[in-house]
């Protein structure tokens, strides 16, 4: 599941969890382009980028399980040391 490309990826990992016979691997998107933005998009990419790392932290908390894995780059983004179930 990466990137994942909403805010609430909880309600398709538990669609599919039941199907899942070893991990669920999270990664968010690692690039959203900062230039050449249409006019139309610039609101929708600024709130995007504000609230990017709460949105993420909230994913984190809520999906930590041993079910599921995380990309390191999670951990980057989250200023973490380690998260023990890295993809």
């Amino acid at each position: 599941m990466e990137p994942f490309l909403d805010y609430e990826p909880q309600d398709l990992v538990e669609k599919v969890s039941p199907f899942i016979t070893e991990s669920i691997c999270i990664g968010p998107m690692n690039y959203i382009a900062r230039n050449n933005i249409k006019k139309r998009d610039v609101a929708q990419y600024e709130e995007t980028r504000k609230n990017e790392v709460a949105n993420l932290a909230r994913i984190y908390e809520n999906l930590n399980k041993p079910s599921i894995r995380f990309k390191d780059s999670m951990a980057i983004r989250l200023h973490l040391q380690i998260i023990q179930n890295t993809c």
